[in-house]
Parts: C-alpha cells; sequence; structure tokens
C-alpha cells in the first residue's frame, strides 16, 4: 500500500499489443504513445493524478502506463540500487505513507521533485519527435468520425454495404455495436454487448461477433453469436471460446481464434450449426490474431506472434491453412490486417517506426505475393484495426487521441503512400542481443494453497454508532481489517476488529470468517461476530415511588455462522441463494437518558438462540465508469428467517416479553433508471422499497425499527464491511427507532447527478479526490404491531438533499463518502445533518 504499488509497470510476455520484444509493457510502444500524446496537448497527469483512480483517461492502465515509464526513468537516472534503497526506506517506516522522504533518503531526491523532472523531460522529447516526423514526410491529419475517446474500435464494412459497424466503450454507457455511414452519418445503437468485441459484416448486413458469457461462477467463455439485419440475436456456439470472428464472403462458414490448452489456433466455424473445425493447429511456440478472410474467399490474413516476441503478418489458404506468404517484416508489432474490397491491397498496422501507422501492399490476384510495403499514414498518436468501406473510397480506423481511440478516416489512395520511414533501431534485429527465453519444464507437484494465504496487508475501518432519541447507544468506532486467499480462490478469509468508547463504556466488535469454494457450488462457510446494536427505548416505573424512567436498551450479540451459498451467474445478472444456521447469543443491559449503564437489569439479561434464515436475490444492476451509482437495471432480496430461543422453560414459550423466537420475512426492491442531462455522467433516478412482517412471541413492538441514515453494509448477506449501519427502513432526518412494530415498510426516492470530476490530491499525500455528486431524496417509512399501545405508530417522511465524494483513501480502494441534510415532513424536529460512507442504496 504505497507509491511504488500504486505506480507499477507490470511485465509479461510479448504477443499483446503495444508489447515490445523485451517481453514488458515499459518497453513497448503503447505506453510511450499515451505519453507522447499527452505530452504533446499538455496533459501529462501531476503526481497527485497519476495516484489516483480516475475514470478519467487511461482511466484503469494510469498506474502501469505511468509507473512502468516512471521507475524505469529513476533507474536510468539514478541507478538500480538507489530505487531499491528508496523501497527498503519506504518498507521501514514506521509512519507510512512518507514517500517524499523516503525518496531523499534513497534517490535524495523527493518523489514530487523527480516526478516533475521527469514531466519536463517527456514534454521535450514529445515535441522534439513531432518536429522529426514532420521533416521527414508530411504529417497525417485524418477526418474525425467519433469523438467519444476511451475505446472506439474495429471499424467493418461488408460487400455491397453503404455503412460501416463499430466497437465502442465510453465510460458513459454500456459496451455497444454501433453502425454509422463512412462519413460519421446516421450514427445509431444496434445492440449491447458483454465487453470487447471484434465485428463482421457481411453483404446482407448480418453482424458477426463474440462476446464473453458465464458457463458457470468460475468460467467465462467467448462465443459467437449473429445479429440479422432485422435486429434478431442468436447464438451460434455454446463454451467454445471463440474470439475476432470474420465472415467468408460466401456467408456460410467464418473464420475465428479459439483459446485453449495455454495457446490458441485458427478455427473454421459453420454458422449453421455452430461446429467448429481445426484450420491451424495450436502450438505453444505460436499464436494467432484478427484472421481476416480476402473478399474472394481464396486466402486469409492473420497476425501471428512467435517466440521471438513479435507480430508478423502472413497469408494462408483460406481452404487448407498452408502458410502461402510473410509480409516483409517491419516492427514488432504487425497486426489487425484488412483486405480492400476488391481484394487488391493489403493493410496492417505496424510500430516499425516506434509510432503505431498503418501500412499497405499490393497482392497479386492469383497467388497473393505482396508486393512492395508502402506506409499509408504517418501520425504523431497512433493506428490500428484499419478497414476500407464497401466502394473503396475511404480507409476508416481507430486513431489515438489524449482522450483514448476515436475512428477517423483518409481517402483510400495508393498513390500518396509513400517509402516506409526509417525503422526504430530497437526493432533492427541485427543490432538486437535479445533471445527468446528456452522453454521450461518443471515437475508437477500437487496444489498447496498455504504459501498464497498468508495476509499481506491491513487497511483502517469504520463504523458509525446509533443513537436512540439522541443518546449515544452504540459508539462509533474504528480499527483494522485484512484478508485473504489463495492463488485458486478455493480459500477466504478476512478479519476486522474496532474499538470504540460510549458513555457507558468500552465497545469492541469483531467479526472473522473463511469460505471454502472447493466444491465450486455451493460455497461454504463459517464466521464468528460481536456486534453491538440499540434497541427501542422503553418507559418503565422504578422504585418504592414508582417514577417513571425512560431506559434505552443495549444489546452485544455473538453469534456463529454455518452458511452455504449457491450462485447462478452471468455477465448481465446475477442470483444467489444463501442458507444459514446461527447460534447467537445477546447479552442486553440498560442506559440512562445520559448513556451511562443503568444499575437496573432486565428479567433475563442473558439469552442464547438458534436460528435458520434463507436469503435469495436477484441483480440486474449495473453501472458505468462515469456512473453517479448503479444506473440501469434491478435488484431484489427477500430474506426468510425463523429464530427460537433455547434453554426457557415450557411455562414461558410463546409468552411475550419472555419467548425470543419469531418468524419474519422480509423483502427488498431497487429500481435504477439512467436518463440523459448535463454533466460528466447520466443522471439517475433511483427507487428503493423494502417491507417487512414478523410473528411470533418475539416479533414485538421493537422488533423492526424505522429511521435513521444508511451507510454502507448488507443487511442480508454475510461479509458487507463495518463501514456503517444498513437500515432495512430507514428515513433520513430521524432517529433510528423513531417508529417501530413487527411490521414495517419504507420507501426511498432518489434523483442523482454529476457535479464536477475534481481528479487531484495533495502531491503524494495518499489522498485522491475523484469526483462529486449531488442527490435529492425523498423518504417515507411506517411501522405498526403488535400492539398499538405500546409502540409509536404511523408515517414519518422527510425530504433532503446530499452530496457524494467518490474518493481513494491511502491508496486502498475507491470509497464514497456521503454528507447530507434531512428535513422531517411533518415538521416535528429541526433539519438534521448526517454522514456516511457509500451510498444510501
Amino acid at each position: 500500500r504505497c507509491a511504488p504499488c500504486r505506480l507499477r509497470g507490470r511485465g509479461g510476455p510479448a504477443g499483446q499489443p503495444g508489447w515490445g520484444p523485451h517481453g514488458g509493457r515499459a518497453h513497448g510502444t503503447a505506453h510511450e504513445m499515451v505519453l507522447r500524446v499527452a505530452a504533446l496537448e499538455g496533459r501529462l497527469e501531476r503526481l497527485d493524478q497519476a495516484l489516483g483512480q480516475s475514470p478519467v483517461w487511461p482511466a484503469g492502465d494510469r498506474p502501469y502506463l505511468y509507473g512502468a515509464r516512471f521507475f524505469q526513468h529513476l533507474i536510468e537516472e539514478y541507478g538500480e540500487g538507489a530505487v531499491a534503497a528508496y523501497t527498503e526506506a519506504v518498507v521501514r517506516q514506521w509512519i507510512p505513507y512518507r514517500m517524499n522522504a523516503a525518496a531523499r533518503a534513497g534517490l535524495g531526491v523527493s518523489f514530487s521533485e523527480a516526478w516533475e523532472a521527469w514531466v519536463r523531460g517527456l514534454e521535450e522529447e514529445a515535441r522534439a519527435l513531432a518536429d522529426s516526423l514532420a521533416g521527414l514526410a508530411p504529417l497525417t491529419r485524418p477526418e474525425p468520425l467519433t469523438r467519444e475517446g476511451r475505446f472506439t474500435l474495429h471499424p467493418a464494412s461488408g460487400s455491397g454495404s453503404d455503412s460501416m459497424v463499430y466497437f465502442r466503450s465510453d465510460g458513459l454507457s454500456d459496451p455497444q455495436l454501433r453502425q454509422m455511414a463512412p462519413d460519421g452519418s446516421g450514427d445509431r445503437f444496434l445492440m449491447r454487448v458483454n465487453g470487447g468485441t471484434v465485428p463482421s459484416v457481411d453483404s446482407s448486413g448480418r453482424v458477426l461477433f463474440s462476446q464473453l458469457e458465464y458457463q458457470d461462477p468460475y468460467h467465462l467463455y467467448g462465443d459467437l453469436y449473429l445479429r440479422q439485419p432485422g435486429g434478431e440475436v442468436g447464438r451460434i456456439t455454446r463454451g467454445a471460446r471463440l474470439s475476432q470472428p470474420s465472415f467468408h464472403p460466401g456467408g456460410g462458414e467464418a473464420v475465428a481464434v479459439q483459446e485453449g490448452e495455454g495457446t490458441n489456433r485458427l478455427v473454421r466455424v459453420e454458422l449453421e450449426g455452430g461446429e467448429v473445425e481445426p484450420l491451424v493447429e495450436g502450438a505453444l511456440e505460436r499464436h494467432w490474431a484478427y484472421p481476416r478472410w480476402s473478399p474472394d474467399g481464396r486466402w486469409i490474413a492473420a497476425a501471428r506472434w512467435s517466440r521471438e516476441g513479435r507480430f508478423q503478418v502472413v497469408v494462408l489458404d483460406g481452404e487448407t491453412g498452408e502458410l502461402l506468404h510473410t509480409l516483409p517484416e517491419a516492427g514488432p508489432m504487425d497486426t489487425s490486417p484488412s483486405w480492400s474490397p476488391d481484394g487488391s491491397h493489403l493493410l496492417w498496422s505496424s510500430d516499425r517506426t516506434g509510432i503505431a501507422n498503418l501500412y499497405a501492399v499490393s497482392v497479386n490476384p492469383e497467388t497473393a505475393e505482396p508486393g512492395p510495403v508502402r506506409q499509408v499514414t504517418n501520425l504523431l498518436g497512433g493506428a490500428l484495426f484499419p478497414s476500407v468501406d464497401a466502394q473503396g473510397r475511404w480507409i476508416l480506423f481507430s486513431s489515438y487521441g489524449a482522450d483514448g481511440w476515436d475512428l477517423v478516416r483518409i481517402p483510400f489512395d495508393p498513390r500518396s503512400w509513400m517509402e516506409p520511414l526509417p525503422r526504430d533501431p530497437r526493432y533492427i534485429h541485427e543490432e538486437s542481443s535479445w533471445e527468446p527465453p528456452a522453454v521450461q519444464v518443471g515437475e508437477a507437484r500437487d496444489y498447496s494453497p498455504v504459501r498464497t494465504l498468508l495476509p499481506r496487508y491491513w487497511e483502517p475501518w469504520l463504523r458509525a454508532g446509533e443513537e436512540a432519541e439522541e443518546v449515544e447507544v452504540v459508539a462509533p468506532a474504528a480499527g483494522i481489517r485484512t484478508s485473504g486467499r489463495d492463488l485458486l480462490e478455493r480459500h477466504r478469509y478476512s478479519g476486522v476488529v474496532l474499538l470504540g468508547r460510549a458513555p457507558s463504556g468500552n465497545q469492541w466488535w469483531g467479526r472473522a470468517s473463511y469460505e471454502w469454494a472447493g466444491l465450486a457450488t455451493p460455497i461454504l462457510g463459517i464466521s464468528y461476530e460481536r456486534e453491538h446494536e440499540a434497541l427501542s427505548p422503553f418507559t418503565a416505573l422504578v422504585g418504592e415511588e414508582e417514577r417513571e424512567e425512560r431506559f434505552y436498551p443495549h444489546a452485544r450479540e455473538e453469534s456463529m455462522v454455518l452458511s452455504s451459498l449457491f450462485t447462478h451467474r452471468r455477465v448481465r445478472r446475477v442470483a444467489n441463494l444463501l442458507v444459514s444456521g446461527r447460534h447467537l447469543t445477546q447479552r442486553i443491559h440498560l442506559l440512562d437518558g445520559e448513556g451511562a449503564r443503568s444499575p437496573f437489569e432486565v428479567a433475563r439479561p442473558r439469552r442464547t438462540f438458534l436460528e435458520a434464515r434463507v436469503s435469495g436475490s436477484v441483480s440486474t444492476a449495473r453501472r458505468h465508469a462515469f456512473s453517479v451509482g448503479a444506473e440501469k437495471g434491478a435488484a431484489a432480496t427477500v430474506r426468510l428467517r425463523e429464530r427460537r430461543e433455547r434453554a426457557l422453560p415450557d411455562s414461558l414459550v410463546g409468552v411475550r416479553g419472555r419467548d425470543g423466537g419469531f418468524r419474519d420475512a422480509v423483502g427488498v426492491v431497487q429500481a435504477y433508471r439512467g436518463v440523459s442531462g448535463p454533466g460528466y455522467a447520466n443522471h439517475v433516478l433511483a427507487f428503493r422499497g423494502a417491507v417487512g412482517a414478523g410473528t411470533g412471541s418475539g416479533a414485538g413492538p421493537g422488533h423492526f425499527r424505522v429511521g435513521g441514515a444508511s451507510g454502507g453494509r448488507d443487511p442480508f448477506l454475510p461479509g458487507g464491511p463495518l463501514t456503517g449501519t444498513a437500515f432495512l427502513f430507514p428515513t433520513r432526518g430521524y432517529p433510528s427507532g423513531v417508529r417501530s412494530g413487527s411490521r414495517a415498510w419504507s420507501a426511498s426516492l432518489e434523483y442523482r447527478f454529476p457535479l464536477v470530476i475534481l481528479h487531484r490530491g495533495w502531491g503524494a499525500f495518499p489522498f485522491h479526490l475523484d469526483r462529486l455528486s449531488g442527490g435529492l431524496f425523498l423518504d417515507a417509512a411506517g411501522a405498526w404491531g403488535p400492539d398499538p399501545r405500546e409502540v409509536g405508530e404511523g408515517t414519518v417522511s422527510s425530504a433532503g438533499a446530499e452530496l457524494s465524494l467518490e474518493a481513494l483513501p491511502f491508496w486502498l480502494s475507491a470509497t464514497t463518502f456521503r454528507a447530507g441534510v434531512a428535513a422531517p415532513l411533518d415538521g416535528t424536529t429541526r433539519p438534521s445533518l448526517h454522514f456516511r460512507i457509500g451510498r444510501a442504496f
């Protein structure tokens, strides 16, 4: 949990777009591209921004691309020993998060100073490169077709079609396929897809694509789907692990990439029945990407990776898969080939100059033999996924800018193409000393989870207090939390300990849980929890003079739970069924009006219970990168519970106030609807409704409590963070327990809207402010029964506003801090402020 952890560069095998021949992202051209374009546009991030977690581009890649390049700079500038000394200084700190102090000890300069010097150097290098490229050849000025940024990729045109289909993921809406004319007009939504996909279009307007779907809770596979011109979508394969399909010109089959056994292969897929037939068998030393059938169906162009760490474009026999030609190697990443509509030219993307540009060759119509390589574009950003429109007039491709990838176009004019610019010296074989690693063969051993189960972090944890009629019954608490899991996620555990100080004395909370997924499903769990709860206050006559005194019961509960969780998961929905048994020990003591321990006690201060419960939930709710909480879909939860008291004399069974056994049922529904409006994200209408009913002697007037402002804890399923109390029947502006009974209901309606993206922090201080949103709400709730003389029956309602801050505290995880003001609509109390962690729902 430190700056080196936030700004990290993760290495990996070559063979992904932008990874260089040395096998790490820091040596590839993708990260260079992002930083170069940001430098040219004056948008390199400050240190406080790079240490954050914001959906602002480059979003989730931020720690990798900034971290890898920055630490490479530190090594080059100060030496590996100095960087190692800096890391050791971080580890030795008793007071954590003092990154600048550690940097001065190891590097001789502060982290902030080193960052500023690095940024200045990047800006100078980018300007010098731009001047150099402009001097070698005219810079390409493509015409923009989209301006969404992030991921606008894979334009595809069908023969004879006057439109193209492309993939878009803009962080504001669902990943989707869209359609537009080659001039950018008529842009329209086609369909939502499950993640990134590469579409292919045939002459009739059908769209072939792959998307991910869960086969079970643990296996996510890609399969082929076919969208008809009328909008109907049919699934072609199941569990086939296919991606990047390309229509055969005849329309009855496709070529695609199939994953498996640590590699992949090219396959032919019959679109009618979904039969899969190998075209090129897989091998560990070879991988394939982006196969594309030629317009006449005779050949297939594809990108092939080899163990030397380079992608090359090759031409295969479309019938047998035999290798016919290997295009002249341009760079380490020659990828995303595409044919012109008449098959006379083959285009692709290559980073041979250190910048991904488009290249092309003419193709012999009889033998598919390629002609000389020509360079099509000279860009400062980057180019991927070329596609020539059906009329052969335009080259459509994804061009990189400071906000991500957008679609652009340039004329398809082979006469304007130029001799390739000089190759980056890194990618000249004769000057490279890199050798591919030898294949390592090791001994197979039984899997052991022990080494990867050890805890590797701790983090601060908070819990809100609880009041009853302005008396502090449960204190706010603070503590630490840790968790762990093994490599295969068969074993999980977590633990949290918190301590608070109330007028009645010290209070500590704790929770320890363990889950075992060795059966896949169900997941078996065991947990222990120590909790504190404020019960409904009451008035009693005390003393010889029988004076009235108000008491505030405080319950300390310790429970042991055994559970079985059944999960049904799909990309667009998830359903859970939790069956659990619980042993509960409850100790109750009374507090006076000052919150201090009362000398009086209830008749039976210690009680034990056995409880069985069944909880079922289903959710289609979802959010996007910039969303102000969930903005689409719905969720529903139902809980059935029965509790029986142990060691209870027969004479007290069923006696109200003596027997704590009961049965109850609770249902909660939530629904979200995004609406367009000004700001950085969609506006959201959100609704939550809850009902509950209890029967039995233990379902007394305090069984359900109405009131309070909810925090972030899930009231049904175990494992929720102790960051606040999640009330089943919240009503902001009222204290918890303002109404109570054996039956209750609540409803909340919210209008949420974006305000401003902050995306800032304070140098190396570990707190990043991401964005602000606002909300207006109406809450209403009521409770009654079983005896109207014993409870405050009726309905309460309130209205108010909230301000929500998305932030990253201490480089842990994105957290929502919420502050609001709520005014009771009955005028009985003044408006009140509340502060919570997490959304209300």
